[in-house]
This record gives C-alpha cells, structure tokens and sequence, in this order.
C-alpha cells in the first residue's frame, strides 16, 4: 500500500472517530440539556384543605365525640344556676292505730297527710318553703266516731349563721359546678382544634411527600440518562469504565432515595385517609399545588384569644378555689334560725276527735335554733388545708400554663419569620443551583468540564429543592400552630 493510501486510511479512521465523538457530544447534550420534566399530576378531583378539613370533621369520630363533649360540658354548666331555682315537692302518707280489741279487725283512728308545695335556696343563705297541707282525721269508735278534715298552707324559713353564712357554700356549690363544666368543655375544644391541626399537618405532608417524589423522580431520571451515556462512552473506549461505574452508582442512590420517598408519601397517605375515617393508602385527589404565592400568602394571624387549654386551665382554677371554700364551710359548725307559720287556719276540730287528736294535727307557729358541730378538730382543720392546697395548686398550674403560652406564641413568631425567610433563600438558591447546574452540564457537553463537576452539581441542586421542601413544612406546621391563638378553626 502507498504512503498515500495509508494517509487516506488513516485520515478515513480519524474522520470516524471524530464524527463517533461529536455525536457523543450531542447524545450527551441532549441528556444534561434540560432537567427531566415532572410528571402528570394526579387525576382525581381536587380537594382543598378546606373541603378536607369538614371532611375530617365529619368523619372522624374523635373528632366528632371531642365536639359533643365540648358542648355537653357547656350545657351542663348550667346546673348551677338551677341550686337558685325553685323546687316542686310533695308528699303522701297514711297511718292507723289502735283497736277496739285483739279480735276486732276495725282501726278506730285513721290519719292521711297531703302536702305540695314550692321551696328555693337563695345566694344569702335563707331557704324558704310555703307548703299547701291536707290532713284527714278519722275515728271510728262507735258513737264517738268521727272526721276532721284540716286545710291549711304554711311557710317555713332557714337562715344560715355560721356554715353557709351569706350564701357561700352554696355561690361555692355554684361556681364550682359552673367552672369544672366549662374547663371541661374548653379542654375537649382544644383537643378538637389539635386534631384539625394534626389532619392540616396531614395534608401538607402528602402534599410535600408527593412533591419530593417528584424531586426524586427527576433526580433518576437525569442520573439514568447520565448512566446510559457514560456506559456508551465506556463501550466506545471514549472515556475511562470508572465513570460508567460512577454514573451507575450514583442511579442506583437515586432509586434508593425515590423507594424512600415513595415509602413516605405512602404512609403519608394512609395517615390522611386515617384524619378521615378510611384505612387505605391510596389517596386517588388532587391536592394543592406548591407555588411561590402559597408562602407569600401566610402571614402572622392576629392573635385574638388565649389558647382554649389555657381557659381551662384558669376555669379550673377557679373551680378549685371554689371546692377549698366549699371544704372550708361544710366543716364549719351548723348554726340555723329557722321558724315556720300557718298562712290560713283550718276549722276547729268538734266532738270527740277534739280530745283524740294529738297537739301537732293543727299548724302551729314554730321559731327555733338547730345546731350541730363537729368535733374532731383536728381532722377538720387537715381537710381544709387540703382543699386549700389544691386550689394553689391549680392557680399554679394555671400561671404555668399562661406563661408557656406567652413564651410558645413568642417562639412560634420567630420560627415562622425565621423560616419564612429562609424559605426566601432557599427558592433564591434553587434557582441558582439549577442554572449552575445547567451551565455546567453545557460546559462538560463541550468537553470543558468533567463528570464529576457535573454529579457535584447534580447533588447539589437535590439537597436545595430538599431543603426548600423541608423549610416549607416546617412554615406550613407553624402556620396551623398558630390557629390555636384565636384564629381557630371553630369557623369551618
């Protein structure tokens, strides 16, 4: 063969091998061109955060029994006030003595006695009673046999001079019953709001763990991609089996990292199925989209109320204070006045039921004292101490309980600024990142940079749209944290 043809050969050969490289170069332009495209979103109707919400409201039983406690308690409260209102009562009863003989089988004196009537306790102490009254007389005892029927109303009062002086053990009785009702029912409202709060948090996790998928699904995408050209470099003995060997290592981290991610947006899934009754882990709706104005649109509500397990806690103070003072007056000596008067007289008994009849069958006009004291006062005394115990307790217990509210609305402003701005940067960096990223892999394309630039590059473009996500749960938390000061779900 002539020199010639060995150089027509030879530049043949060179001819190929560059024609083979530059379309490695555009296989590789067209794998680091742009970042892989996100997939269709899903396909199921779209369900807003509000119209979740009533639907855990609806559904979840928890819910629902924290709601109708929360309302019993309220409707219960009202018990207090009926130890103010008046009573209805009345009684019957029926007697017989006597016999004319151990064989007469005929009860000579019968006796019947009716009465109704309306009695109230007032705030003071004084408790009144005005009774209407019946009672029948008979006597059957040959010809002294007779009836005596006496009609008559009566009024009774009791005032308090020591326990219950003025009233304060049954205002005590009051309070106490008023306070605990409503403590309850605040408590069961804030267990409620916690678990609309936990059902938010919920749905801003599938959503996040959705978009991280995403996020994944990308990053395999684009690591495949440089795994497959890599791989056919190494088989053109265009470049070294190592970076073959890298690429393929480094798809394989993806797929670990999307199976991860995968994993967690299916038990996100099935914890807000759980929020609303359903033990699935396919949650076929389309939720929210993450967009730059969701972020923009949260801002600092204005807190217009104490947290309602902070109004619990007060309320039970309050009813400890009031159990200590019902301790305190129910172990104190009983001292009444008391005094009751026939309001109409009934007719004169005649005949021989006049002398039959015992002195207590016409009303009389009664004033008296009654007293009873207890007398082992030292016991006494370690009860009361007891109850006052309890009632500082609670008024502790309460001061606690303000001031971590003080402190947890304080801290949850700060974390929301602080996050909210870094979620600022974070947007700002991926963006960065993503150009970086985009120049690079034109640059290597251009065989002025390396493989590994461009997987640095790569990795790092993964942890910001991470830690943008990550920085956006965190925001979207505290923003629900935050509806427990007022702006409260008792709306929806």
């Amino acid at each position: 063969m002539s020199n010639s043809m060995t150089r027509k050969a030879n530049s043949t050969c060179q001819l190929m091998a560059m024609m083979v490289f530059i379309l490695s170069i555009l296989a590789a332009g067209g794998a680091f061109a742009q970042p892989a495209a996100k997939a269709k979103p899903a396909t199921g109707p779209r369900l807003t955060l509000e119209d979740y919400l009533v639907q855990v409201a609806t559904k979840h039983a928890g819910y629902k029994a924290a709601t109708m406690t929360s309302k019993g308690a309220k409707l219960t409260s009202e018990e207090a006030i009926l130890l103010f209102r008046p009573n209805f009562f009345a009684n019957a009863s029926a007697s017989a003595t006597g016999k004319s003989s151990p064989f007469d089988d005929t009860q000579p004196f019968q006796y019947k006695a009716y009465s109704l009537g309306i009695g109230q306790a007032t705030d003071f102490g004084l408790t009144a009673r005005l009774t209407a009254n019946r009672n029948e007389f008979a006597l059957n005892a040959g010809a002294s046999s007779g009836r005596y029927d006496a009609d008559y109303t009566q009024i009774e009062l009791t005032q308090s001079l020591w326990r219950n002086w003025a009233g304060r053990e049954i205002e005590a009785q009051s309070e106490a019953i008023e306070y605990g009702s409503l403590a309850n029912a605040y408590a069961q409202s804030h267990a409620s709001k916690a678990l609309l709060l936990e059902a938010e948090a919920a749905y801003w996790r599938l959503v996040l763990s959705r978009e991280v998928v995403q996020v994944q699904k990308d990053a395999l995408e684009r690591a495949q991609r440089s795994s497959e050209w890599a791989s056919r470099r190494a088989r053109m003995q265009l470049a070294d089996r190592a970076e073959a060997l890298q690429t393929s290592t480094a798809s394989q981290a993806r797929r670990l990292e999307l199976r991860q991610a995968e994993d967690e947006a299916s038990a996100a899934a099935q914890a807000f199925n759980a929020s609303r009754g359903l033990n699935s882990n396919e949650v076929p709706e389309t939720l929210a989209e993450i967009t730059p104005t969701l972020s923009d649109s949260m801002q600092v509500p204005e807190r217009t109320a104490k947290r309602d397990d902070v109004k619990a806690a007060e309320l039970q103070a309050k009813a400890g204070a009031a159990n200590a003072q019902i301790a305190r007056e129910r172990n104190k000596p009983t001292v009444e006045v008391f005094a009751n008067a026939p309001l109409t007289e009934p007719a004169t008994p005649t005949g021989a039921l006049a002398t039959v009849l015992p002195p207590t069958s016409r009303p009389s006009t009664t004033v008296g004292v009654r007293a009873t004291i207890p007398l082992d006062f030292g016991r006494t005394s370690r009860v009361r101490e007891g109850y006052d115990s309890q009632a500082t307790a609670a008024t502790y217990t309460f001061e606690r309980k303000a001031f971590e509210e003080e402190r947890d609305w304080s801290d949850l402003v700060n974390k929301f600024t602080q996050a909210k701005q870094r979620l600022k940067l974070y947007e700002e960096l991926e963006k960065q990142q993503r150009e970086k990223l985009l120049y690079e892999r034109d640059r290597q394309g251009r065989g002025r940079s390396t493989l590994q630039s461009v997987l640095i590059y790569e990795g790092d473009y993964q942890v910001t749209q991470l830690g943008r996500i990550r920085t956006l749960a965190e925001l979207l938390t505290l923003n629900a944290q935050m509806k427990l000061y007022g702006v409260s779900y008792e709306s929806r």
